[in-house]
Parts: C-alpha cells; structure tokens; sequence
C-alpha cells in the first residue's frame, strides 16, 4: 500500500455560488505552495454520568468547522483572489503591464463575501478531500533581505464534503500563474513617499477577526463570521537618525508602502498603507551597527478623497491586468 507523499498533492480550488455549497466540479484553478493544510475540527464532549459500572458511558462529537492555512512565496498575480476575499472587495484591472497596474482596496460599501470550495487531490493513494464554505481570514507577510519575501494565508471554512473521494474531483483544473517569486533583496520599503535603504526586515498581517458560530440542531457552523480588518505589523531599520523616532515620540503617521519586484525588473506588487501608527520604537546597544525595532498599526485614512485613497491598504500588482 503506498503512502501519502506530499510532492504528488494538488491543490484545486473554485469561489462558490453559494456559501457552503460546493463548487461545480468545471473551471477550477490549483495553486502552488509551500505548505497548505486544511483539516476537519470536531468539539467533543464526554458523558459526566456517573453509574454503578463507574465507567465513562460515551463519547459524542459536537459542531465541526474547516481550519488551517496555505502559505507560499509572493508572486505577482499568483495570490489575487485570497486577496480580494481577505479585502472584500474586486480587483480594479490594469490595462498596460506594469504602466496601469491592478488595483485593490478595502471599500466604503458593497462589501463582497467571498467563500471558496478547496480540494486537495492525492494522486499517490487516490484520495480527494473536498472542504467547503471555507473563507480567506488572515493574511500573515514577511519581507527578509536574503529570503524569498512569503505570505501565509489563514483559512475558516464550514465543512468537510462526505464521503471522501477517490478520484479527482476538480476536473481539468487551471493552473494559476506560477510567476516568479519576489525577494527583499529587490523592491523597496518606503516611507512618506521616499525610499528607505536601511530597512533590514519588515512583516505585517492583515486580520479580518473571524469566526465560528455554534446552534442547535446543526453539525457545522452556519456561517464564517467576519470581524473588522485590522492591519499590523514591525519592520526593522539601521538607525541613522531621529526622523522616525520624532514620529514615534509626537504620534505623528507615516505612509507606509512595500513594493516586492520580480526579478525581470519590470513586473510588482507593492502594499501601501496610508496611515500608520509607530507604537512602538526600541534599540539595543552593541559593537556593530545599531538597529531598531518598530511596530506599528494602520488605520483607515479618513482624509481620503475616495475608497481608495480612505483604504486601511492598497495592494497594486502589476500582473492583474484586464
């Protein structure tokens, strides 16, 4: 009997028509990865009863839920639909690559809900799990000069489709565009519109506070709930000067943007956050150059002209093109 080998999984998924109900099998898409894992969650519950036989008389379980995570390394136009569902909102499409790129923003109104049906395919042992309901909660980024700048992606999601399948149920599926990843090494961390060239790492995440909810006479959760979007983060720079700290010491913002290039050095995607908060600005004593740590928060920009420019942030990508 063989075993499960990670290098022959494949991971297909499709945006559903309705929440928790799977999608149709045609027009799907796989993705690359460095990891992705979902898994059936299950409470459970044991009987407090106590009788003569002064053993546990039973085991039940309760609501069950879909958890976990894709994580892979940034790409242009490789991630834009967990993006757009993470913002919930559509992609503004570019029209020349890279001189009108795509565009996304948090909007005002008309927020979108976007809930996808993900199956992982195992080929080696002919094994098809189909999960539904599931929605983009989190997205989790980190930029490191010598490393491939990777993005984790949180997963939620309502069920697990029974029985498990043993063929492929996704058919033909599309592979998404696989374009190079990015790396720290080539982009920019800039701030107030200018470039920084002493940033030596920098992460945020972007939340959307989900969750589950439980009810009477139901097996899974009726819904993934979501929260408000908080965006926050740390990046790390050589210190050279006050500027930053000045900023920190009278809470002044800062825009704050990352652009990640491709190595043809045309094609980016860059994440922009209008109004960042520094709360936080620490160094250490040592022989070598001195650094320092700082951690922010973003908030909405209420002096935006447009849902764009209010935006808690804005992703650009160069390959999201009509």
């Amino acid at each position: 009997m063989a075993i499960a080998q990670g290098i022959y999984k494949v991971v297909g998924y499709k945006k559903e028509t309705t929440f928790g109900t799977k999608a149709t099998a045609a027009g799907a898409n796989t993705i690359p990865r460095t990891n992705f894992a979902l898994n059936l969650i299950k409470n459970a519950f044991q009987s407090n009863r106590m009788t003569t036989h002064q053993q546990a008389s039973g085991t039940r379980h309760g609501t069950r839920r879909v958890e976990g995570s894709y994580q892979d390394e940034i790409s242009c136009g490789t991630h834009k639909d967990f993006w757009s569902a993470l913002l919930r909102g559509p992609w503004t499409a570019g029209t020349v690559s890279p001189a009108a790129p795509g565009r996304l923003w948090v909007p005002q109104t008309g927020h979108t809900d976007d809930s996808f049906t993900f199956e992982e395919w195992r080929k080696d042992i002919t094994e098809s799990r189909v999960f539904v309901g599931v929605k983009v909660t989190q997205a989790a980024v980190s930029v490191q000069p010598n490393g491939m700048a990777t993005v984790n992606f949180s997963l939620m999601g309502q069920d697990m489709d029974s029985p498990i399948g043993t063929a492929q149920y996704f058919t033909t599926p599309t592979a998404v565009p696989d374009n190079e990843p990015a790396s720290g090494a080539v982009g920019e961390l800039s701030v107030d519109g200018t470039a920084v060239a002493v940033v030596t790492a920098a992460d945020f995440t972007v939340n959307g506070n989900a969750s589950v909810g439980e009810v009477i006479g139901a097996a899974v959760t009726p819904d993934v709930f979501r929260g408000t979007l908080i965006v926050t983060g740390n990046f790390t720079l050589y210190h050279k000067d006050k500027a930053l700290l000045q900023k920190y010491l009278d809470e002044d913002t800062i825009a704050l943007a990352i652009k990640l290039d491709e190595p043809n050095g045309t094609d980016y995607i860059k994440f922009a956050m209008p109004k960042v908060t520094i709360t936080s600005y620490t160094t250490e004593d040592v022989n070598g150059g001195v650094t320092a740590q700082c951690a922010f928060n973003a908030d909405i920009n209420d002096a935006g002209v447009d849902a764009e420019a209010k935006s808690i942030i804005k992703i650009e990508d160069s390959r999201v093109t009509a």
